[in-house]
């Protein structure tokens, strides 16, 4: 089977898109955006529940096809041919809900810009498995990490079910799965800040050393953390050792 452009691999199994029209149960006034919306089987699914759908797709081709197949539906789809993690079609003053299969290699980036992002409702995005076990990772978990922490910060992350292979054409070699995203009601300030971000990415560039020694210049805010090595600590704790860097600053 000739694989599709740009490496995608299109959702087919009608069953599969059901769950996902369950789980993200789009409402008649609800904003979606879209990313990766291919030949258009979730956008249509989207479309006729009476949402509105703001799709982009780094194929150009692809796009071309997206009005005949959704016919008059598509008076509620704007389109947008672009690398979404460069440019991400959205509506502007509005709120919005993110859908769509995302290709493995642009997940992070683009699930870590939606951090602090306040339009945004929630998101419900398939990716790869071993992704999607990532995010959702609780402290002490061999595959908890950066992505982990920065994501929890925000969300609270959720992996829905798990998708076959065989549901996307051409087969991945790895599973699926459907990850949700929901803001925290409040999300702490600190989060946002730059002293976070670089902690966080300090502690588990080095994961096998105590914290003490991977933090360099942040290792004195360590406190009772700085024996401990970065898997061991909850998303709190790393907000814990920002606290402490901030007040020193004051």
């Amino acid at each position: 089977m000739k694989r599709p452009p740009l490496g995608q691999h299109m959702l087919v199994d009608e069953g599969v898109l059901a769950m996902i029209i369950d789980s993200i149960a789009p409402q008649q006034e609800d904003v979606f955006v879209e990313v990766g919306p291919g030949t258009g089987c979730l956008t249509e699914a989207l479309l006729k529940s009476g949402a509105e759908v703001y799709a982009t797709e780094r194929d150009g081709k692809l796009a071309a096809q997206l009005p005949e197949r959704l016919g008059s539906l598509g008076r509620r789809l704007h389109l947008t041919v672009a690398d979404a993690v460069v440019e991400l079609a959205q509506p502007a003053n509005r709120s919005w809900r993110l859908a769509g299969n995302i290709p493995y290699q642009i997940s992070s980036p683009l699930l870590l810009n939606m951090c602090n992002c306040p339009p945004l409702q929630d998101a419900h995005v398939l990716v790869q498995l071993e992704f999607a076990r990532r995010a959702a990772a609780s402290a002490g978990s061999r595959v908890y990490g950066r992505l982990s922490v920065m994501l929890q910060a925000f969300h609270e992350v959720e992996v829905m079910f798990t998708v076959d292979p065989e549901a996307f054409s051409p087969p991945p070699r790895v599973d699926s799965a459907l990850l949700r995203l929901r803001p925290r009601t409040q999300p702490p300030q600190l989060a946002a800040s730059p002293e976070f971000s670089e902690i966080v990415r300090r502690a588990f560039g080095q994961r096998r050393k105590q914290l003490a020694n991977a933090l360099g210049d942040y290792a004195r805010f360590a406190g009772d953390y700085g024996k401990m090595r970065p898997e061991q600590l909850a998303v709190d704790d790393f907000l814990n050792i920002t606290a402490r860097a901030r007040q020193a600053q004051c």
